[in-house]
C-alpha cells in the first residue's frame, strides 16, 4: 500500500500498535520492515504534527527486541543505524521558528554542557539566522550494534558494552565543524562497572556498519552512579564498561520484590489458610480463600521470573486464571447472599413428599472454575507468547489482555455490584428486630456428604427442617456481617489487583526554544526510571554570541 500524506498517520499508528509487542519479535524481518517504514514516514513529519511522536514511540518499542535479532538486522541491512539516522532527522524537520515543547521528569538520566564557541558566528557581525541544536537520549545502547571485528575500537571486541544512556547532540543550520572546545557530558548508570571508556558512535567504521570509537573522548570524573566525560564530537556518546561488572538493566531471574511484599503475603496466606481450616465445609468461602491464596503466592513468588520463558508463561496463566476465578467466586457468593436475604420457604401441599435438595453448587463450580479455564485456554492456544512480552513482569501483553482479562473483569464487577446493591436494599428493608425462630427439640436430619457439597448454602450442612427457616441464622454470623465482610474483601482485593496489573510506559518528547548569550549551555535531561524507550529534546537558537 503506497504511503501518502492522507494515510501516513493512520499507517504509523497501526505500526506503533504492531511494535508494542516488539519483545516477541523472533525474526529480523520484523525489524527490517519497521526500519523501512520509519524511513518512509520521515518524509511527512513536516506535514503531520502528530507523526514525530508516533515514530519516536515505534523506535522506543524496537529497543525491546532481543539483542541477537537487532544484531542480525543491523548486519543484514543496517536497520538499527537507519532507525537512529531517522530519529536524528526528525528534529531538523519538525521544529518551526517559534516552536516550544517542554517536558520534565523527576529522575535525571544525563546532563550536557555545550561550549559557547559552538554558537559563535564565523563573521562577528553576522547573526546565526536559524541554528538548531538536536538532542536525543536513548535509555540503552541496543540500537548501536557492532557487527564486525571491533577489537581495536572502544568496546574491545565486545568485551565492553554500553552501561549508560546514549546521548546524541547535533546541530542543524549552524555550520559547526570541528569543536575547538569539548562538550561535557554526565551520564547516570545503574551500578559500578570495570574498565570504563568514553566513546562516540562512528557510523563510518567497520565498512559502514558503525562502531564505538574512543578517539576524541575521555573520562573526566567518576562517582558511584554518574560518570562525566569530555568529547570533541557532536554525535552519540556513552560510557562503555565490562558487562559482568554492572547489573542488568531489566532485572533478571534473580530480581526480588520489596521485602514488605513477602512479609504481607506470608501474613495473608496464614490468615487465608486459617480461614480454610476453620470453615472447611463452607465451600464457597473455601474456594474464595483458596484462589486468593493462589493469586498472592504465585504473584509474590513468580511475577518477576522473566528470565525463564516457560516458567514465566506458566506464572502468567496461573495469575490470569486465579484472578478471574477469585472475582467469580465473589460474584457467586454475592448472589447466594442476596438469595438468602430474599428467600421465602415454599409451601408444600399436605401429604406430598419433600422434593430432593437442589444442587446448584455444581453450577457454581462450572461458572467460577470453568469460565476462567476456557478463557485462559483460548488465550494460550491462540498464542502462548501472549503471557510473556519481555517486560519486568510475567503477565498478559496489552492487546490480548483487553479481551481476555479486562472485559470479563468489567462484566463480573458489574454483576457483583448489582447483587451487592440489591442485597443492601434488602438489608435496609428488613425489620431491625426479628424474633428468633425456636429451634427444634431434636436435631434435624442432615444430608450426606454429597448433599453438603452440592448445596449453595454457606453453612457446613443443609438441614431438612419442616419448620420455617431462619435466613438470619447461618450458625456463626448474621447475614449483615457476611455482607459487609464480603464487600470489604471485594474492595480490598480489587484495589490490590488493580495496582498489581497497572502498567505504564512513560515516554516524553521535550524541547526548548531560547537564546544563548556566550556562557556554557547547561541542560539536564530527566527520565523515568525503568521507562522502556528514549527521550528526545530539540533546542533552537536564534541569537548571536
Amino acid at each position: 500500500m503506497p504511503i501518502n500524506a492522507s494515510n501516513a498517520l493512520t499507517l504509523a499508528h497501526q505500526l506503533r500498535v504492531y511494535t508494542a509487542e516488539a519483545a516477541n519479535f523472533s525474526d529480523m524481518v520484523d525489524v527490517l520492515y519497521v526500519a523501512q517504514m520509519i524511513e518512509k514516514f520521515i518524509g511527512y513529519v513536516d506535514q503531520i504534527k502528530q507523526l514525530p511522536d508516533v515514530i519516536v514511540e515505534m523506535a522506543s518499542n524496537i529497543m525491546l527486541v532481543d539483542d541477537h535479532i537487532l544484531w542480525m538486522s543491523q548486519k543484514e541491512e543496517k536497520a538499527c543505524s537507519s532507525i537512529v539516522r531517522s530519529l536524528e532527522r526528525i528534529a531538523a524537520r519538525t521544529l518551526g521558528s517559534n516552536a516550544q515543547h517542554m517536558a520534565v521528569n523527576s529522575i535525571a538520566l544525563a546532563s550536557i554542557q555545550l561550549p559557547p564557541s559552538l554558537f559563535a558566528s564565523p563573521v562577528p557581525a553576522a547573526p546565526l539566522a536559524d541554528c538548531k541544536l538536536q538532542l536525543l537520549v536513548f535509555r540503552n545502547g541496543k540500537l548501536f550494534c557492532s557487527t564486525g571485528n571491533s577489537s581495536r575500537l572502544a568496546d574491545d571486541g565486545k568485551r565492553r558494552s554500553v552501561a549508560t544512556p546514549v546521548i546524541y547532540a547535533g546541530t542543524y543550520g549552524c555550520g559547526v565543524g570541528n569543536l575547538s572546545e569539548p562538550v561535557a557530558v554526565s551520564l547516570r548508570h545503574p551500578g559500578e562497572g570495570a574498565d570504563p571508556v568514553a566513546a562516540y558512535w562512528n557510523f563510518e567504521v567497520l565498512g559502514g556498519m558503525g562502531g564505538w570509537s574512543a578517539e576524541g573522548c575521555q573520562l573526566a570524573s567518576r562517582e558511584p552512579n554518574v560518570t562525566s566525560l569530555h568529547c570533541r564530537h557532536l554525535s552519540n556518546v556513552a560510557v562503555l564498561m565490562e558487562l559482568s561488572s554492572f547489573p542488568s538493566e531489566a532485572g533478571g531471574a534473580g530480581e526480588v520484590l520489596h521485602p514488605a511484599m513477602y512479609t504481607c503475603t506470608a501474613v495473608l496466606l496464614l490468615c487465608l489458610f486459617t480461614t480454610i481450616i476453620t470453615y472447611i465445609g463452607w465451600h464457597m468461602l473455601l474456594n474464595l480463600c483458596f484462589h486468593m491464596a493462589m493469586t498472592a503466592a504465585v504473584f509474590a513468588g513468580g511475577i518477576t521470573l522473566t528470565g525463564y520463558l516457560i516458567v514465566c508463561q506458566a506464572v502468567g496463566i496461573i495469575l490470569h486464571y486465579s484472578s478471574l476465578s477469585t472475582l467469580l467466586w465473589m460474584a457467586v457468593t454475592a448472589r447466594v447472599l442476596y438469595r438468602d436475604l430474599t428467600w421465602k420457604a415454599p409451601r408444600q401441599p399436605d401429604g406430598d413428599a419433600s422434593q430432593p435438595a437442589p444442587r446448584p453448587m455444581l453450577r457454581f463450580y462450572l461458572i467460577a472454575g470453568g469460565i476462567p479455564l476456557i478463557i485462559c485456554g483460548i488465550t494460550a492456544a491462540v498464542n502462548i507468547h501472549n503471557y510473556h512480552d519481555n517486560n519486568p513482569y510475567c503477565w498478559l501483553v496489552w492487546r490480548p489482555s483487553l479481551g481476555a482479562f479486562y472485559v470479563p473483569v468489567a462484566f463480573i464487577l458489574l454483576v457483583t455490584w448489582i447483587y451487592f446493591l440489591c442485597a443492601a436494599l434488602s438489608l435496609q428493608c428488613r425489620p431491625s428486630h426479628r424474633k428468633d425462630v425456636p429451634e427444634p427439640l431434636e436435631p434435624p436430619p442432615r444430608l450426606g456428604t454429597a448433599g453438603d457439597l452440592l448445596t449453595d448454602s454457606g453453612s457446613i450442612s443443609v438441614t431438612l427442617n419442616s419448620g420455617p427457616p431462619c435466613p438470619e441464622q447461618d450458625g456463626v454470623y448474621s447475614l449483615q456481617v457476611q455482607f459487609w465482610a464480603l464487600v470489604t474483601t471485594h474492595v480490598l482485593h480489587g484495589a490490590a489487583e488493580r495496582e498489581a496489573k497497572r502498567r505504564s510506559y512513560p515516554l516524553n518528547l521535550g524541547s526548548h526554544n531560547g537564546g544563548l548569550k556566550g556562557s556554557k549551555y547547561d541542560m539536564d535531561l530527566g527520565g523515568a526510571d525503568g521507562a522502556a524507550g528514549m527521550k528526545t529534546g530539540l533546542w533552537k537558537s536564534e541569537t548571536t554570541v
